[in-house]
């Protein structure tokens, strides 16, 4: 009797054990599903929060409307699958990740801070978006996933996997491709992500996981009233009973997969419906201002290029190029005609030609990222800036997702890449006068 009792309670202990390790692969599979959902939620807020921007403060009142009605970035993730990383060993990589070529959504992120006439800084994340023409990639990437772990291309320490079909539409184009998500731990247990999205960027997705999730600059006054900030607090927010993601501070819903802010985190930052800071949900209230408009001044674009570089190619070159436009716009504050002073920015970097490197190993790229930063001041006098930044780093399979930082003018770069083969940055400071001096 005493054991049968032992083996019913080895028995009883064996199935607990393995219930709470199904239990345990269940919730990292559904936490890294959601985590993958709210890192393109991030991307689109942040787009839709540059829209707002540029539409109101780098636009003249005849060409803001073109801007705030054009088509909002869409992705649409489907047939999301998971599981350990050792599931994919076999699996062709062309399966799994498309390559870089053809139509890429050149994507730059950045912090965006707004001053206002009390002094407040407002900060929120934006990210700006076009449609590049990447050419062609040559590589072949029939090769079995094994052979990225072989050659170093990824760490070791990955043993989760989220992949997915992406289909990413924006400014009347669209790409349907393949990505992929993994998720493990660093040598210190710390835990890591890696995104291998070449349509969107790489680099993008993973400085967007940790980005700011909420537009704060919205509460100041040139945006709060307006009926597009109001739709896209109102797109933003969380569905009720959705689940927390701790890496991206969002909350995803497990019955619609969409993911969102929650309402408490909206009204710890001023977003409520009533209240001096809220961010308004009914008509604005205030006068109209249509002279404070006669003052807008819109300064003279400053070109900057940085190349073509030619460092690691045999043929082409990698080359930055950036343009910078000051601009002051006047809205009524507490009865007087009060300026905006701001500075558009607009980036692109460029890589072309083969590399000396791949001639070593056929699957050697260079990988590209950029950032942005800017600072616009509400009041005559204060200083406005803005800076883009961009690197080039030498890697395999262009997996080597690293992030740049730029800092506002005088500009400086600096990059997380061990392997970086250039950095360049560039930027633009300015002031706005008192209305009518």
């Amino acid at each position: 009797m005493t054991r049968v009792r032992t083996l019913f309670f080895l028995t009883c202990l064996m199935v607990s054990w393995r219930c709470a390790l199904v239990a345990q692969s269940l919730d990292s599979s559904q936490s890294d599903i959601d985590m993958v959902r709210a890192t393109y939620a991030k991307l689109i807020f942040a787009s839709r929060l540059n829209e707002i921007r540029v539409g109101v403060l780098e636009k003249s009142k005849d060409d803001i409307e073109e801007v705030l009605l054009r088509s909002h970035l869409e992705v649409v993730l489907s047939d999301i699958k998971t599981g350990p990383v050792s599931d994919l060993m076999s699996v062709p990589l062309a399966n799994l990740v498309t390559k870089p070529s053809g139509a890429t959504l050149a994507v730059t992120p950045g912090p965006w801070t707004f001053q206002t006439t009390d002094g407040e800084r407002l900060q929120g994340e934006t990210a700006s978006l076009k449609w590049k023409d990447s050419g062609h990639l040559a590589q072949d990437w029939n090769l079995p996933f094994s052979r990225l772990f072989e050659l170093g291309a990824v760490d070791p320490g990955f043993t989760r996997y989220a992949s997915f079909t992406a289909r990413v539409s924006y400014s009347g184009q669209a790409r349907q491709y393949q990505a992929l998500f993994l998720f493990g731990r660093d040598a210190s247990g710390q835990p890591i992500t890696l995104p291998l999205d070449h349509i969107v960027g790489a680099s993008v997705l993973q400085m967007l996981i940790q980005a700011p999730n909420t537009p704060d600059p919205l509460l100041a006054q040139p945006f709060r009233n307006r009926p597009e900030s109001r739709d896209l607090i109102n797109s933003m927010r969380a569905a009720p009973g959705c689940s927390p993601e701790s890496r991206t501070q969002m909350c995803c819903s497990q019955s619609t997969g969409r993911c969102g802010v929650t309402d408490e985190i909206l009204q710890e930052h001023g977003f409520t419906e009533r209240g001096a800071r809220s961010l308004d949900v009914h008509p604005a209230t205030a006068p109209a201002c249509p002279y404070c408009a006669y003052y807008n001044y819109y300064g003279a674009p400053d070109p900057q290029t940085d190349g073509p570089q030619t460092q690691g190619h045999i043929t082409g070159a990698h080359q930055g190029n950036a343009t910078f436009t000051p601009s002051c716009t006047y809205n009524l504050v507490q009865g007087a005609c009060v300026p905006t002073c701001h500075v558009n920015w607009s980036g692109q970097p460029t890589e072309s030609g083969i590399l000396y490197a791949q001639i070593l190993s056929y699957w050697y790229c260079h990988a590209e990222t950029s950032n942005s930063n800017s600072m616009d001041f509400q009041g005559a006098g204060g200083t406005c800036s803005s800076s883009w930044g961009y690197g080039v780093s030498l890697c395999l399979f262009c997996f080597c997702p690293f992030s740049v930082s730029v800092s506002l003018p005088p500009v400086s770069v600096s990059t997380t890449s061990s392997s970086s083969v250039w950095t360049w940055g560039q930027g633009l400071s300015s002031t706005c006068k008192v209305a009518g001096q």
